[in-house]
């Protein structure tokens, strides 16, 4: 059996296993007494299909991908607490209500838009059950304050409020899949965008398939993704296919003509990322697993935000990208733990600012968060939520009763976070976060748009400034790959205007 059968045959049957899980997870008569097992291997098991998906189409220089690997690691670290019995029967028991207080915590800043999403009054009254619940149940080990600060953590049900994945998948998996899970965790998040070779891709990809072969290769069989795809064939789904397709062309021939121009550039290397994240989409559309759509529409709109925010607000100095290259260094070295200072880039941060700029150990300290190449002269690095902020106002102010494209996006990203880490939220989900996935389609065209849109004008200005034609195939450029886009953004609107047929289980 060659390895591209073989993956579609254990795609098959994970896929087969994922859907009895979902099946359990929609069964009321189960409600407050789900299997703690069932509950992870769900979560894992989407993500596995995602991420064979991509090992079977070759797609692995998606940023999916890499999310797919994270996710993977996180649940078999979760489940491999339980194994080694580091999951009480009280942490089980405050799994089943942990829905209620990480729904609270992410949706309670959309309240002037709640009714769309879940009655305010009932996410109050499920919350405030929830903490009593956790009060109840941990009155005897912690005081209310703790219980509280538990209640609004990351994890609530492991009672521990300072706890990271990094450290569970450090403590249950190992030295290797800890690497592995830090070196995702970065490629993950806007940098520099280089990519990676296709060597050090296929070695890192290949890395992770032996946990999933261990875990899931004795289930039955199921339909191959080879047969799914073929079962699943449609004129409508071909076209959403060739829709994405050329929204991707178009990001890459902008891409190719800027490193034409600039060699190694921001826009040339951040355009061919989001290119690898649109070939994800159209195929998860077409085989159902929206869920996947939700979890990576976080990596497109954190992309989107910094790119517009560097690349049209900060200080243009070449410096800069230097400092975001010698960034992307020290994140690789920290996940594989290899000794690092911060000498050149403390002495590069200078130049940048050179007049005026922070004391050594403030930027050492805030060089190491995940955007700190964007330090400012104070040494205060912008956090990722202010930028999608920033950026989701840029598609109109919020009307009563509605919700604009700007509001959708920052909603969808609640989601799109609460979904896609090992949390346990992902098998109680509603169906909005689960499955609406057709605003994160279309607002991925309308940020590709408004981005090429602001960058037509910034170089409009630079020839007026400048009195120069250098520009002109630039421009022009920008002028048809709208218009391109625009065309796209009225056959996807088509299309999703179409009835879906949900598949059945």
């Amino acid at each position: 059996m060659d390895i591209l059968e073989k993956i579609s045959e254990l795609y098959g049957k994970i896929y087969k296993y994922n859907s009895l899980l979902l099946k359990k997870s929609e069964d009321l008569l189960l409600e407050n007494k789900y299997d703690f097992d069932d509950i992870f291997d769900f979560y894992i098991t989407s993500h596995a299909l995602g991420y064979l998906k991509n090992l079977y189409f070759g797609n692995i220089q998606s940023a999916g991908f890499y999310l797919n690997i994270r996710c993977i690691i996180e649940g078999l670290a979760i489940k491999q607490l339980n194994a080694q019995g580091k999951i009480s029967i009280e942490m089980k028991q405050l799994l089943q209500k942990q829905v209620f207080l990480i729904e609270y915590k992410n949706y309670f800043q959309f309240s002037d838009i709640s009714d769309k999403i879940l009655l305010p009054e009932k996410l109050q009254y499920d919350y405030d059950k929830a903490v009593e619940y956790y009060k109840e149940i941990l009155h005897n080990r912690f005081d209310n304050k703790t219980i509280l600060e538990i209640c609004k953590s990351k994890i609530p049900f492991l009672c521990n409020p300072k706890i990271s994945f990094h450290k569970i998948i450090e403590n249950t998996l190992g030295e290797k899949a800890t690497s592995i899970y830090g070196i995702y965790s970065s490629m993950i998040h806007s940098s520099n965008n280089i990519p990676y070779t296709m060597e050090e891709l296929n070695n890192f990809a290949i890395a992770i398939f032996p946990y999933i072969v261990e875990n899931f290769d004795v289930l039955p069989s199921g339909t191959s993704l080879k047969d799914e795809l073929y079962l699943l064939a449609s004129q409508i789904g071909n076209s959403l296919t060739q829709c994405f397709t050329d929204i991707g062309d178009i990001l890459i021939n902008v891409a190719n003509v800027f490193e034409k121009k600039f060699n190694n550039n921001y826009v040339t290397n951040t355009f061919r990322k989001l290119s690898y994240v649109l070939s994800d989409f159209a195929i998860e559309k077409n085989i159902g697993l929206t869920e996947q759509i939700k979890s990576k529409w976080k990596i497109l709109l954190e992309h989107f935000a910094v790119f517009n925010f560097q690349y049209f607000n900060a200080k243009h100095d070449e410096n800069i990208y230097k400092l975001m290259d010698k960034h992307r260094i020290l994140q690789e070295k920290r996940n594989l733990s290899i000794k690092f200072v911060l000498d050149d880039e403390y002495e590069l941060y200078c130049k940048i600012y050179s007049t005026n700029h922070c004391e050594k150990a403030t930027f050492d300290k805030a060089f190491l968060q995940p955007l700190g190449y964007l330090i400012n002269e104070k040494g205060i690095v912008p956090k990722i939520v202010d930028l999608i902020k920033d950026f989701s106002k840029l598609f109109g102010a919020d009307k009563l009763g509605e919700i604009t494209a700007g509001k959708s996006m920052i909603l969808d990203y609640v989601e799109s976070q609460m979904i896609s880490h090992a949390n346990g939220y992902m098998w109680f989900a509603n169906n909005g976060a689960w499955g609406d996935v057709n605003s994160v389609l279309i607002n991925t065209l309308l940020s590709i748009k408004l981005i090429l849109e602001k960058m037509q004008a910034v170089f409009k200005v630079h020839r007026e400034i400048e009195g120069t034609k250098e520009y002109k195939t630039i421009i022009n450029l920008l002028r048809n790959s709208l218009k391109k886009l625009d065309v796209n953004l009225k056959n996807l609107l088509e299309i999703l205007s179409l009835p879906m047929i949900k598949k059945p289980y």
